[in-house]
């Protein structure tokens, strides 16, 4: 299934970086994320304004804690067509009046730098969609949904894919240039130290974070735990522990703070970054919004391998410390 997802995303992606080069490719590349534009558009008002009986045949067989209305869902799906339909729109009058207008000295209209924004824009609108069709999260757990080490690995290898082909890996960049533009390097002594004094600082302020947001909304806390019991079910084991902190540290740092955060920035990618954890989506975005704030800071500070091992030693340590509490309170 998320292959069907990440393969033409990649497509695009190739199609947007030979586009840097080639004139052909620039346009095509304008036409398909129009396209994507006006898919997300359509859907949005086919959701937003279907009848409002339209689910009421299925309305007694819909899970637990799912929304039969459409209207938010068609409501994000359409503000993420327009959203992404105007800087595609702006990107091609400007190429065809013969001007590179430019943000803070970036090229936005390039094919590489825009396909980045639209991709952020309907990604981000996709997920407060989703959001919308939930209307009591805590009874997700009820829903039976598992995600296992094949679901995890293949996201991983899906958005390690589309940081290396989208900072032009083979097609703009060779290996070593790829690497640089990632800012990835060998890891050294002092390197290892601040992954630990970074991790420790990060989990024990997460703690005081957490603490103080469970007596302001405690049902903020309950709807996150609802979605990370679905990810970490599978994972609760310290092998386990260790293995989805690599592969989520390694492949989100890979594409937020190596491959978006030099194009959108530090504090936009930290928006991006938050928006796109879904099971955040209300008070407890506090928690994942400082986690992307140090990240980017230590990317800049350090490299984005360093950044990589401090989230995969971060989340690694979280779901430790749930597994070993798990365990004391049933003995």
């Amino acid at each position: 299934m998320l292959l069907l997802v990440f393969i033409p995303i990649l497509m695009l992606v190739i199609l947007a970086n030979l586009g840097q080069g080639y004139a052909w490719a620039r346009w095509l590349t304008y036409f398909a994320l129009l396209g994507m534009a006006a898919f997300a558009f359509v859907g949005g008002l086919a959701a937003l304004f279907a009848p409002p009986d339209a689910l009421a045949p299925a309305v007694d067989r819909l899970p637990p804690g799912l929304n039969a209305d459409l209207r938010g869902f068609g409501g994000w799906l359409l503000a993420g067509g327009i959203l992404t339909a105007v800087p595609v729109v702006a990107a091609i009058v400007a190429t065809l009046m013969g001007k590179d207008p430019r943000i803070k000295g970036r090229p936005w209209t390039w094919p590489v730098q825009l396909t980045a924004i639209c991709l952020a824009v309907l990604y981000t609108c996709f997920n407060l969609a989703q959001a919308a069709l939930i209307s009591d999260p805590s009874l997700l757990s009820d829903l039976g949904l598992e995600f296992g080490l094949s679901d995890l690995a293949a996201q991983a290898a899906g958005l390690v894919a589309l940081a290396l082909v989208g900072v032009g890996l083979g097609l703009r960049r060779d290996w070593r240039q790829s690497l640089a533009r990632l800012k990835l390097s060998p890891v050294g002594g002092r390197d290892l130290s601040a992954v630990v004094v970074v991790t420790g600082l990060m989990v024990l302020g997460s703690a005081m974070v957490g603490g103080l947001i469970t007596l302001l909304s405690p049902e903020s806390v309950a709807d996150a735990d609802a979605f990370n019991q679905i990810l970490i079910g599978a994972f609760s084991s310290p092998w386990g522990a260790v293995v989805l902190g690599l592969l989520t540290g390694i492949s989100e740092e890979l594409l937020y703070r190596g491959a978006l955060q030099p194009v959108f920035g530090l504090w936009l990618t930290v928006l991006i970054f938050g928006l796109h954890h879904i099971q955040y989506l209300n008070i407890s975005i506090i928690v994942v919004l400082l986690l992307g704030l140090t990240l980017g800071w230590v990317r800049n500070r350090w490299s984005t391998t360093t950044a990589a091992l401090v989230h995969a030693a971060y989340n690694s340590t979280l779901v430790l410390l749930a597994v070993f509490a798990s365990q004391a309170i049933a003995s």
